[in-house]
């Protein structure tokens, strides 16, 4: 960092210990590493944070009892920071600098900034979507099979192509049975109900793609509970403080009126977390939620031993 200070401003940058730190009540202290950053003749009080760590609204906060102990400028330091993130301090006049990459400190005139290199995507594994797709179809409608895969494809509003791969998948997994009668193919799941879903639970995907707060837009309420939300109403679980709804993905990016935010850079609490999923969760929804397989699947990694027994408790009270 004190490098690309020093070769991009042309300013001395000198970072030394603050002897202060010691003598800050603990909450002041968690998660953050506090030094003094001397650039040319100015001394600012550097913060060293993780932007996973950071709250915009704590952190204003606790600036009025940090003047009690460093009465200077202070700015914040960041190994990465997204755009959103570096407008939400831009907008409130905060000054951070991103290692080796952006430095805005506005009490000094100090402006720079390079682009930063997006993240990578993480690999799937399991089912891919159309084949869960169909598996849950035959989970919920066992007493419509056999079926053909005509009528599978227009009852989960799929293609010939997609229910052909997805039909295909399911039979390397020994979950259905195919055979021919006449010029129409049929298939039908290898057992029903619970016994089904045992044999296929091992296989089935996380159905969300990805995670999304956004302004409350009443409209948006219209959609299945999803997440701790749904859980909360099938368990004992505490129903959590932003309740979240899933979406398709096609809806999802035609739903232009969306106002996406970053809770942890807000100042006010009225907004949504939208789950966007691969599939549309409005076809197994039950009772305003989304279907407790789904659920499943979407929870069933959470490290939470909470979460874990309200997951258990809702599978092992469901009637199959």
């Amino acid at each position: 960092m004190l490098d690309y200070l020093r070769e991009t401003i042309g300013l001395s940058a000198v970072e030394t210990a603050w002897k202060d730190e010691a003598a800050m009540p603990r909450f002041l202290r968690s998660k953050r590493k506090y030094s003094v950053l001397t650039i040319d003749k100015t001394s600012l009080l550097l913060i060293c944070v993780k932007e996973e760590e950071f709250n915009l609204q704590t952190y204003l906060k606790q600036m009025e009892k940090l003047k009690a102990y460093w009465p200077g400028e202070m700015v914040l330091h960041f190994d990465r920071l997204s755009n959103y993130q570096r407008k939400a301090l831009v907008k409130q006049r905060l000054s951070f600098i991103i290692s080796n990459s952006q430095a805005y400190i506005p009490q000094l005139g100090i402006l720079l900034q390079e682009q930063q290199a997006p993240a990578a995507s993480a690999p799937k594994k399991h089912l891919a979507a159309g084949a869960q797709l169909v598996f849950l179809y035959m989970l919920y409608h066992a007493e419509r099979f056999p079926m053909t895969k005509t009528e599978l494809a227009r009852c989960t509003a799929s293609n010939a192509m997609k229910i052909t791969r997805a039909i295909q998948e399911l039979k390397q997994l020994e979950l259905v049975h195919c055979h021919q009668a006449g010029r129409a193919d049929y298939v039908s799941p290898v057992c029903t109900g619970e016994a089904f879903w045992e044999k296929g639970k091992d296989y089935l995907i996380n159905p969300v793609r990805k995670k999304v707060y956004v302004r409350n837009d009443h409209t948006l309420t219209e959609l299945p509970v999803s997440g701790e939300t749904a859980l909360a109403e099938v368990s004992m679980l505490a129903k959590p403080v932003v309740s979240v709804y899933a979406i398709d993905q096609a809806s999802y990016k035609a739903a232009t009126q969306l106002i996406q935010i970053d809770p942890a850079w807000e100042m006010a609490n009225d907004f949504i977390q939208l789950e966007v999923w691969a599939y549309d969760p409005y076809l197994f929804a039950q009772n305003g939620r989304v279907d407790p397989v789904s659920l499943y699947a979407s929870l069933k990694d959470v490290a939470d031993e909470r979460v874990e027994e309200a997951i258990d408790e809702m599978m092992e009270g469901y009637r199959w």
